[in-house]
């Protein structure tokens, strides 16, 4: 796992327990699972422990049957309800934080805190305190929305630091998905994209492993994040 959308553990709980699952619901006549599936833990140097697994949910939808006819036609029949499964990898850290392959995974949020007695939200990243975090790292792309100027929003990819009015602009503005290259971490350099919705992928190395990825996150993300809290 490498890649995928942080959200934040604001009332720590306890280690995961997924023995209570699955967990069974009677929607629209149908019985729909849900599950927490831990495949493995480990202890990462600092000693936090990292469950890695799967959690998925099924539910009910409403899906259209189509038919093509003897004549060539196509004919839509009726609605049916049918059972719709889905599913996530994730990383947990008792206590501190959730990675999922998405952003918008609520469901395994949802279902985290069911195993875990914990709140969870999902992330708000400072790019700017992440960034000023890792001055020698080379930005190679930049969104970003412009408080005043000839521009409200955009992109900028590759060399930008080359662009001495293009990165000052980028630097001066507010990033919503910032990409860094070279930024030392371990030993090693690494090249991402961070966003301030929390999504956060490593391109290089290729072979960071979950653990690597996970023990970055701790160390170098988190302290930059925030629970983005419904208003």
């Amino acid at each position: 796992m490498k890649r995928g959308g942080i959200a934040v553990v604001t009332d720590s709980g306890h280690d995961i327990d997924d023995a209570q699952f699955p967990k069974k619901r009677t929607e629209d006549g149908h019985e729909l699972l849900a599950t927490v599936d831990v495949d493995w833990q480990q202890t990462m140097l600092g000693g936090q422990q990292v469950a890695h697994g799967r959690i998925a949910e099924e539910s009910t939808a409403e899906i259209k049957t189509t038919r093509i006819r003897t004549d060539g036609g196509v004919e839509v029949d009726r609605e049916e309800t049918d059972v719709v499964p889905q599913a996530t990898e994730f990383a947990h850290v008792p206590g501190e934080f959730l990675v999922t392959e998405s952003t918008q995974d609520d469901f395994a949020d949802r279902l985290m805190e069911t195993a875990t007695d914990a709140t969870i939200h999902r992330a708000q990243v400072d790019l700017e305190s992440f960034a000023a975090a890792h001055p020698n790292a080379d930005p190679w792309m930049g969104w970003f929305r412009a408080s005043d100027g000839p521009i409200d929003s955009g992109a900028a990819y590759g060399d930008i630091d080359s662009e001495p009015d293009l990165a000052e602009f980028i630097h001066s503005n507010e990033n919503s998905q910032l990409g860094l290259t070279n930024l030392k971490y371990d030993g090693r350099l690494l090249k991402l994209v961070l966003s301030e919705s929390g999504w956060i992928a490593i391109y290089d190395p290729k072979d960071m492993d979950t653990i690597e990825f996970t023990r970055f996150i701790h160390d170098e993300v988190l302290p930059h994040t925030s629970p983005k809290l419904m208003s």
